[in-house]
């Protein structure tokens, strides 16, 4: 792979020349918060929001992995099949946090990922402006404050929605009743929408229920 920032101003790209590359090289680890056996099976992988594929991080008996062909890209960290109690705590490169929303892999360090036990439970409803379900409502849960990203999905044919996995913290919840905001869309996005939004608060390891009504269309 070729990885090059290009500045487009008043010149032709003409001439610019890419130099293929295996990438490099950056090794980590994936530890409980406050000690104890990593939970298996969960698949952890780097991201990039650029489209230059997935780094799967396969760590060993201790934690410790190493990934290979690691670009200058932006990437996000992507974790599956998490027991629903299980959530990324802290995500540190170089000894620096990063933002979940998009970081490099720049200079020398170490990536290290912290679970931790006490995720929360969000389940609830959406109806339509009519009060009744809205099946296939797209949902979207977002954090009211910090960097965290928005998570997103879809409620059931009844209604119903369900995310598990959540950091505790205070979250607004929102439906749509066609396409909803992208998870990857600035927080801020999400400003005019608040009024229709419920507000919920998530302790560690809660379960909080929740009902929404669909943003009137157009808005």
């Amino acid at each position: 792979m070729a990885v090059q920032s290009i500045e487009v101003k008043d010149a032709s790209i003409e001439g610019t020349q890419l130099e293929l590359g295996a990438g490099r090289t950056v090794k980590g680890s994936i530890k409980m918060d406050g000690g104890g056996p990593l939970v298996r099976p969960a698949f952890v992988s780097l991201a990039s929001l650029d489209g230059g594929g997935r780094a799967m991080l396969n760590p060993g008996s201790d934690g410790t992995f190493t990934a290979t062909g690691i670009f200058p890209l932006v990437y996000t960290l992507d974790t599956q099949n998490l027991p629903a109690n299980c959530y990324v705590k802290s995500v540190r490169y170089a000894g620096q946090e990063v933002a979940r929303t998009g970081f490099e892999l720049t200079g020398d360090g170490q990536l290290e990922i912290v679970l931790s036990s006490t995720a929360a439970v969000l389940e609830g409803s959406v109806t339509g402006a009519d009060g009744k379900p809205a099946g296939g409502a797209g949902i979207v849960v977002a954090p009211v404050a910090g960097a965290l990203p928005a998570r997103t999905g879809n409620a059931d044919a009844h209604g119903n929605f369900y995310f598990a996995n959540l950091p505790p913290g205070e979250y607004r919840v929102a439906a749509w009743d066609a396409a909803s905001p992208e998870a990857n869309d600035p927080p801020e996005s999400l400003g005019p929408f608040a009024r229709y939004a419920k507000t919920v608060t998530l302790g560690e390891s809660g379960h909080e229920k929740a009902q929404v009504t669909v943003v009137p269309s157009g808005r």
